[in-house]
């Protein structure tokens, strides 16, 4: 069996979040110091990095009908395993979903933007050009999610904790 090399040290100074993924995805290194093929890696861009103490997330659904409650419950459930890795929080804001500061569309043609999962990275939601706009999209995930767990996959764990992230 081949010795693995000792695990890659975060930065000196990093923010404790850069450490544990740096920590997780960094765990080899070649004689180049670069990860091996195989290895996971990430990015970061840190210019778009939520300040200190503002990981408190409103969520809105926007579209016209909203989908049901249930689907809005399930989406911001997943979302909030974030809440397992840092102190993220993302809560419901059924009463004036244009406002939240994550806008949620299942059905972007409503909006006519782009179709299939997305959403903008980190502060971009803040954004002045998108008040009143999607941030992200999870079209038509309830129809999916439907389909994908006859399978025995959830599509919300794949998906949603991904564009919340």
């Amino acid at each position: 069996m081949a010795a693995h090399a000792p695990a890659k040290q975060p930065p000196t100074g990093a923010p404790k979040e850069i450490q544990v993924c740096v920590a997780d995805f960094c765990t080899v290194e070649s004689a180049s110091g670069a990860p091996p093929s195989g290895v996971a890696s990430i990015a970061l861009v840190t210019s778009k990095r939520w300040p200190p103490g503002s990981l408190n997330f409103t969520v809105g659904f926007i579209d016209k009908p909203a989908p049901s409650s249930a689907v809005q419950a399930t989406i911001v459930k997943y979302m909030n395993e974030w809440n397992k890795y840092c102190a993220a929080k993302f809560t419901l804001q059924p009463t004036s979903p244009l406002t939240a500061k994550i806008r949620v569309t299942l059905k972007p043609a409503q909006w006519s933007v782009s179709g299939g999962y997305w959403s903008y990275v980190g502060t971009d939601i803040l954004s002045p050009s998108l008040a009143g706009k999607p941030t992200m999209c999870l079209q038509d995930i309830d129809q999916q999610a439907a389909y994908f767990a006859q399978f025995g996959q959830d599509e919300y764990m794949r998906v949603v904790p991904h564009e919340a992230g």
